[in-house]
């Protein structure tokens, strides 16, 4: 998933140089078996966060998001945010903020 991600977020940027990357997943056993509704977790087995941040301050930053369905799957992009101000962009509100937004919108986007 790592790669996958790298190789989408690297579509976005400039120079590669320029940036720190640091990823990080959330996997879920559960979805394995049918043990996810059991424990009422979800489905997806993969969820995969990859950032690449203005490696002198945080000036600008993207973001990518992928999942995974089973452990063997191919992952697939779910999302993208760029931060073109970063930390002067309020990004980790924002993104709150616009979470919030979205559920109130459609009860399919509640946990």
């Amino acid at each position: 998933m790592e790669g996958f991600l790298k190789e989408e977020i690297l579509k976005k940027i400039g120079n590669p140089e320029h940036y720190s990357f640091d990823y990080a997943e959330n996997k879920n056993k559960d979805s394995l078996s049918d043990k996810w509704l059991e424990n009422r977790t979800s489905y997806i087995y993969n969820v995969g966060v990859l950032t690449a941040i203005d490696s002198n301050k945080c000036d600008f930053a993207h973001i990518v998001i992928g999942t995974q369905r089973g452990e063997n799957s191919t992952p697939e992009l779910k999302g993208y945010f760029y931060f073109g101000e970063g930390e002067n962009d309020d990004m980790g509100s924002v993104i709150e903020r616009a979470f919030e937004l979205i559920k109130s919108i459609h009860p399919a986007f509640e946990p």
